[in-house]
């Protein structure tokens, strides 16, 4: 929609990327297209947004797709006409909240310099008004990084305790992480654990991503390696038209444009990807075990360090320091249990 430079998609770009990817929907075995709008702010590209649903909705009438759609915005430019109309068509939504007001505020500000937190607050009410009116639950998009790690654990209250009811927490694998910051960070991530488990226990009904996918990878009695197969059922498109399996990872890893179409035979190569080449993954006990999702994010790993092969160290750290915990935590028979649990969800 809009990239970190404020250059938008143009509409036949947008168009030409619609008609790649629901030609390729039908292709798949649950007819399903998801279109997820980022930026930049998307939500300042609303007109362009509301001309693409318009066109898939068109579309759509002559092939009958299940059709989703989803966003990421910073919280502080809805308005009731936006609302109405994610509301109308629900449209999902992230907002990127960050937690307590000087921890969100060091890092998400306006360009005059001042934090976004009061104006995202403000504007929760257009949240409620959306879960109120479609059943769906906003989630919280919460980002750690080097300058406000020591007040995660409250900064992850907080976002609970401003209703929230699903919470998607990212470590920022940009920064460089040193020993000191690294045992603070696991020290916050630990006392998160213990508050969402007690308020779990205690029947609130709420769901933190990170702390789920944790567990679903150390439960699971397999874990494919590179399972999403991006590029075979994902696409991203930059605002140029350019394609990519799931983000813009250089000219290395595209697949394609709006203009050619998709490259077949680059993506099938892609997808047959079984295995790491890292050898100290191989080494790892976690990758032996089963028990690591990190090392198979490919373009993850690329966009974070280079390689798609290297995930980032934090990253590797962080998982293990989890499974550790998962490990003191639970039982061999509490595991089966929940190995049938996500089995079921899946």
């Amino acid at each position: 929609m809009e990239n970190k430079e404020k250059v938008n998609m143009k509409w036949k770009t947008a168009q030409l990327a619609i008609d790649i990817a629901m030609r390729e929907a039908i292709k798949q075995k649950d007819k399903t297209l998801s279109v997820y709008f980022i930026g930049g702010e998307p939500l300042l590209a609303f007109g362009l947004l509301k001309e693409i649903i318009f066109y898939i909705e068109k579309k759509n009438e002559q092939i009958g797709l299940n059709i989703f759609y989803s966003t990421t915005t910073n919280g502080t430019v809805f308005t009731t006409e936006i609302i109405e109309f994610m509301i109308e068509k629900r449209v999902r939504f992230k907002i990127s909240i960050d937690g307590l007001e000087d921890v969100h505020n060091e890092n998400r500000k306006f360009v005059n310099g001042v934090g976004s937190y009061s104006e995202v607050k403000e504007k929760l009410v257009y949240k409620e008004e959306f879960e109120k009116m479609t059943g769906i639950a906003v989630h919280a998009a919460q980002l750690i990084n080097t300058n406000t790690y020591t007040k995660f654990s409250a900064s992850f209250r907080h976002l609970h305790e401003l209703g929230f009811r699903y919470i998607e927490t990212e470590i920022n694998a940009y920064q460089k992480w040193n020993k000191e910051d690294k045992i603070c960070l696991f020290q916050q991530i630990d006392e998160a654990f213990e508050y969402y488990i007690s308020s779990r226990n205690r029947g609130q009904l709420w769901v933190w991503k990170f702390y789920n996918d944790m567990l679903e990878g150390f439960v699971a009695d397999y874990l494919p390696f590179f399972p999403c197969k991006a590029g075979l059922v994902s696409l991203f498109v930059t605002v140029k038209g350019e394609l990519y399996p799931c983000i813009e990872t250089g000219k290395k890893y595209m697949i394609g444009s709006v203009d050619k179409g998709l490259d077949a035979e680059y993506i099938r190569k892609i997808i047959k990807i079984e295995k790491t080449q890292n050898t100290r993954c191989l080494q790892c006990k976690e990758y032996k075990e089963n028990k690591c999702r990190i090392c198979s994010c490919l373009f993850g790993n690329y966009e974070n360090t280079g390689n798609c092969y290297i995930p980032s160290e934090i990253n590797c750290e962080l998982t293990r320091h989890v499974n550790n915990i998962f490990r003191e935590k639970y039982s061999e028979e509490q595991v089966a249990m929940l190995r049938k649990h996500y089995r079921r969800e899946l």
